[in-house]
């Protein structure tokens, strides 16, 4: 009997000084669970961060196609305005032809023979007030004018 007293002295000291192996699974198993509990909202964060990126790269997906799609429609505009400007250029050379083969111009040569003694011969102005008109309307008002003989213009601009 006092073989096994000395055994039981032997584990009740030893058992005072480490954990015992239920115990030792315990904390293992919290330390697990830990772990686990940590993988899992870090497994959560990394869904939401993927969702993230899914609408981010949709979103910038989006934004491409509306470029493109802006570029082709300002691909189109530059084509358009180069045919409009040829079209003016166009309309702008039939106008001018137009004054110079259809426009009746005024012949002075029978008033140098009535009345015009000083040898010098007749011609004729015209007077205008103008506010506010566009260039290219005043630019069409003088080449007709022009067109139709008169040697002078006089606008006065309000």
């Amino acid at each position: 009997m006092a073989l096994l007293r000395c055994e039981d002295s032997q584990t009740s000291q030893s058992a005072a000084r480490s954990p015992s192996l239920t115990e030792m699974i315990a904390q293992l198993q919290a330390s697990i669970d830990e772990q686990v509990t940590y993988r899992e909202s870090l497994n959560s964060k990394l869904e939401g961060v993927l969702e993230d990126v899914k609408r981010a790269t949709n979103n910038v997906a989006k934004k491409y196609e509306c470029v493109n799609n802006a570029k082709l429609q300002v691909e189109a505009m530059k084509k358009d305005l180069q045919e409009e400007q040829s079209n003016l250029e166009c309309a702008r050379a039939k106008v001018g032809a137009a004054f110079k083969t259809r426009a009746p111009r005024l012949n002075f040569d029978s008033d140098q023979a009535n009345g015009c003694g000083n040898g010098q011969a007749a011609s004729a102005a015209i007077v205008s007030t103008l506010r506010g008109a566009p260039t290219p309307v005043l630019n069409t008002f003088i080449s007709y004018h022009l067109s139709l003989g008169f040697d002078r213009l006089y606008l006065y601009f309000d």
